[in-house]
């Protein structure tokens, strides 16, 4: 990079769909962005709280009606390498694809999900702009109570699913950002 005071950064991108053509896929992926990113996410709780391996850590997912990306970004603490941190990532993600979600986890994320989309309603405006919202990006207004209830439906099975479909090394890209010197 062009300088020494570059903060090393990791960010991980895998191919996600789009919701106009797969909105219960999307939903889940949501679930999976709370249960990573949330305060008491799995990825924040591990590697900013409990290691302390970096400064930040951050990720989502856009709903959009073309195919979309999953993304998962990493600004290191001095002392650790992004092999360090990209494979505590790893192991993360891979917990999604090998093990259920806890009751409680999922119970979580349900409710603040479906808290969330009900509390962007709380005005005329909101409530047209997400009408507007999901008519272009679904093709379809009513998407907004079909993904409500997706919140409410979708299994720990479904989120494993759907975690195993994304997380994988065909479906990646990753960029990473070093000072010039190196770390």
């Amino acid at each position: 990079w062009k300088d020494d005071e570059t903060i090393p950064t990791i960010h991980m991108g895998f191919h996600a769909p789009s919701a106009r053509a797969d909105l219960e896929n999307v939903a889940a992926l949501n679930m999976i962005v709370a249960l990573l990113f949330s305060e008491s996410g799995r990825l924040i709780r591990e590697l900013r709280n409990n290691l302390a391996m970096v400064e930040g850590i951050w990720g989502g997912m856009d709903m959009r009606k073309d195919p979309s990306l999953f993304t998962v970004t990493a600004r290191l603490k001095k002392g650790y390498t992004l092999e360090q941190v990209r494979d505590s990532i790893y192991t993360q993600l891979e917990q999604l694809r090998t093990k259920l979600v806890t009751p409680e986890e999922l119970d979580r994320v349900r409710n603040n999900l479906r808290a969330d989309l009900v509390y962007r309603l709380d005005r005329p405006a909101r409530v047209a702009g997400s009408i507007g919202y999901y008519q272009l990006i679904t093709g379809d207004w009513n998407n907004i109570l079909r993904i409500y209830d997706l919140y409410g439906s979708i299994t720990a099975e479904k989120l494993r699913t759907v975690a195993t479909e994304t997380f994988n090394k065909l479906n990646r890209t990753i960029v990473t950002l070093v000072p010039k010197s190196g770390i």
